[in-house]
């Protein structure tokens, strides 16, 4: 059973159910860009919460950074 938080965030019940079965898988660069297509490039696909945990933590390091937190208030986002 995989874990059920990332980030301590609960992920959803049907997404653990669908990796805890092995039926959660990259369906395929063209899907992707037909469903999300106003991502340009293609999209980096996470497998589990291990991935989506280490593919997250660069959200966590800008936003403990001072400079990196200044710059995104200056530009009104």
């Amino acid at each position: 059973m995989v874990p059920s938080t990332v980030r301590g965030l609960a992920l959803p019940a049907q997404l653990t159910s669908l990796i805890d079965r092995g039926l959660w898988r990259h369906p395929g660069d063209a899907i992707l860009a037909k469903v999300i297509p106003w991502f340009e490039d293609p999209l980096a696909f996470v497998r589990d919460p291990e991935q989506m945990t280490f593919a997250s933590q660069t959200m966590d390091m800008l936003a403990d950074d001072p400079h990196s937190c200044k710059a995104v208030g200056r530009s009104g986002m």
